[in-house]
């Protein structure tokens, strides 16, 4: 940030972002004790943790290499993403210090949900827009919750979703005034 100066930061948690399999979280909790800081950061626990996930989650590996993986406990009977409060607390200390983070380079920041973020998500984007002052932008939209917008994992936009998602941020920037309406 203090290289680029910014005057405008745009901030999305995509889907390995929101995905417990895949974030930060995992690596710092082990059969429910937190693993101290000094022990998370070596590269060698979080090469184990990589391990574990595979093993635990059997992931998917796509054919352009990228795994494919979910914590099945994340799950409900109907498939949905269940609401996990320690996860959903621990990515908004994250936004916040990221919101704080950005504003002491005098930059304003705007949030955006993900294109298939489901309500919990959306509803703790929504509560901490509020509660900072920040502009935020929900990108989903029940339309375009369908595999035509996505990647064959089901989760990672293709050309067609990343075009959606580039009309609505430009849209919503547009409406909340923080760049000028393009003709």
């Amino acid at each position: 940030m203090e290289r680029y100066k910014p005057e405008l930061v745009i901030s999305l948690f995509g889907t390995n972002d929101l995905n417990e399999a895949l974030n930060d979280l995992t690596s710092r909790t082990v059969f429910g004790f937190r693993v101290p800081e000094f022990i998370a950061d070596f590269r060698v626990y979080r090469l184990a943790c990589v391990v574990r996930d595979y093993v635990l989650y059997a992931p998917k590996i796509e054919d352009h290499g990228a795994w494919v993986f979910f914590d099945p406990d994340q799950r409900s009977p109907d498939g949905d993403w269940i609401e996990n409060p320690v996860y959903l607390g621990q990515l908004e200390l994250n936004y916040k210090d990221i919101i704080r983070s950005v504003r002491s380079f005098d930059a304003r920041i705007v949030m955006l949900s993900y294109l298939r973020s489901k309500k919990p998500l959306r509803d703790l984007f929504e509560r901490i827009s509020e509660e900072m002052q920040v502009p935020y932008i929900d990108l989903y939209s029940p339309e375009t919750d369908t595999s035509e917008f996505f990647n064959a994992d089901g989760f990672h936009p293709n050309r067609r979703g990343h075009r959606i998602m580039a009309e609505r941020i430009l849209e919503g920037l547009e409406k909340k005034g923080l760049v000028p309406k393009v003709p």
